[in-house]
């Protein structure tokens, strides 16, 4: 899940992520990710979790990276929000 904003990605060529799967079951335990069912996503084909506490940087371009989904615009503050606590948990 790309979390950076679109015009810095295209600027810098490269995009703030964090990864998205069906496993993290510890992770989950610790309430650092972010659930996504049907509901969430766009396109309804995508029930997993969106691990916060891995962030990546990545070059989208040489990842051959291509749209597969939208999160609803809460479940992206969800996350963004998750993932400045890890950063910053004196901000929240």
């Amino acid at each position: 899940m790309v979390i950076s904003e679109f015009a810095l990605n295209q600027k810098l060529d490269t995009a703030l992520c964090v990864p998205i799967t069906s496993g993290g079951g510890l992770a989950r335990s610790e309430a650092i990710t972010v659930y996504l069912d049907g509901s969430s996503i766009d396109t309804g084909k995508i029930t997993s979790v969106a691990l916060c506490y891995q962030i990546r940087s990545l070059d989208l371009n040489e990842r051959k990276a291509s749209y597969s989904a939208q999160a609803e615009p809460n479940v992206v503050d969800e996350v963004l929000a998750k993932v400045i606590d890890i950063l910053d948990p004196q901000l929240n």
